[in-house]
Formats: structure tokens, sequence, C-alpha cells
């Protein structure tokens, strides 16, 4: 008589294998939901750090009275003044007779907009006062997610 060699196979069986699929299918999304979060997060966090930036470079450049390049030879600079609209700001140096155009214009990440925000802030030239038109809170809401973040310009021109 002969006996049958009973002959064991190697491999993983397709419900295994679906099983798996599933199951990293499952971290990817959630995985991926958590980095879009943290990417929504960080491009707010980084719009506001450079608002914050770009606020205390003019109120730098206003302490120190520096005119080199922006008002004509024979002018007095003023101050500089920061101007917001929804999607933007600018910094423009403000002269005695005639204002340059702007030096700087900012704008914003595609979907962050300034929601409540004063329209001017103007940093006078060597330490004479910060003048801030509107509200002295700048929120900046960003429209994907409805996340705010919220700077404060005191009276001395500090950004909090």
């Amino acid at each position: 008589m002969k006996l049958l060699k009973v002959t064991k196979h190697q491999g993983y069986s397709l419900v295994e294998i679906m099983i798996v699929i599933i199951i990293m299918s499952f971290l990817f999304v959630g995985g991926f939901t958590q980095y879009r979060d943290f990417s929504r997060r960080q491009m707010l966090s980084n719009t506001a750090d450079e608002l914050r930036s770009n606020l205390n470079l003019a109120r730098q450049l206003a302490l120190s009275g520096e005119k080199e390049g922006v008002c004509p030879l024979l002018e007095t600079l003023l101050a500089y003044k920061v101007t917001f609209t929804s999607t933007s700001y600018s910094i423009t140096a403000v002269c005695s007779t005639t204002s340059p155009s702007a030096r700087t214009v900012i704008n914003l990440a595609e979907t962050v907009r300034f929601t409540t925000n004063p329209t001017e802030i103007k940093y006078n030239v060597l330490g004479k006062g910060v003048s801030i038109t509107g509200s002295s809170s700048i929120i900046l809401n960003q429209t994907s997610t409805g996340n705010n973040f919220t700077l404060t310009v005191n009276t001395q021109g500090v950004v909090q």
C-alpha cells in the first residue's frame, strides 16, 4: 500500500492578506488626517509669526529713524505705517511731503484672512509713540478650519 504524503502549504491566506490591508488602510487614513490638521495649524501659526516679525520690523525701523532709500534726500521720515486689507498687509514709510510706494506688501496664505484688524498702525519715528486706527487686536482666521489666532499691539507698539 502506498502512503500519501501530506504537504503543508506555506504563505498567507487571502483572508489574512485582506485583514492586513484593511488595518493598514485605517492607519493610513488616520495618520493622513492628523497630518493635514497639523499642517493647517502650522500654516496659521507661521502666518501669525511672520506678521509679528514684520510688525516688529516696522517698529524697529521707526525707532531707529532709518530712512535710507525710502524718503527723498531733503525730506524727513515721519513714521512707518502698516496698512491692512482682508488678505494682505503692507509696510510703508511716511515722509514729510511725499509718501513712497509700499516698502513691503505681504499676502497672507490662501486660507488665512484677517477678521478683526486695525486699518492702520503707524509707528512714529524716534520713539514718538504709536497710533492705531481701529482695534488693537489683530485676528487671523483660517477659513478652512475656523481656527483663530489673535495678536495684540499695545500702546508702545509691542506685539503680544
